[in-house]
């Protein structure tokens, strides 16, 4: 798969999951082939229309996570 096919292929996946971030980056989990590429651009195309999201997810206690 060539760069051109994989930006396509990004934005098509932020489309078409309306721009939800979790299920987007799922989606090109699966999809096999380039989906490393194509779910890094997605993701950082969807996270930053949802930034809503990662506000709330600043809250938890770090120290815990880790």
């Amino acid at each position: 798969m060539d760069i051109m096919e994989s930006v396509s292929c990004a934005l098509v996946m932020v489309d078409l999951v309306d721009g939800h971030s979790v299920r987007c980056v799922i989606f090109c989990a699966n999809l096999g082939g380039d989906a490393d590429a194509i779910g890094a651009m997605a993701g950082a195309i969807s996270g930053k229309r949802s930034l809503s999201t990662v506000d709330k997810m600043t809250t938890v206690d770090l120290l815990m996570v880790c």
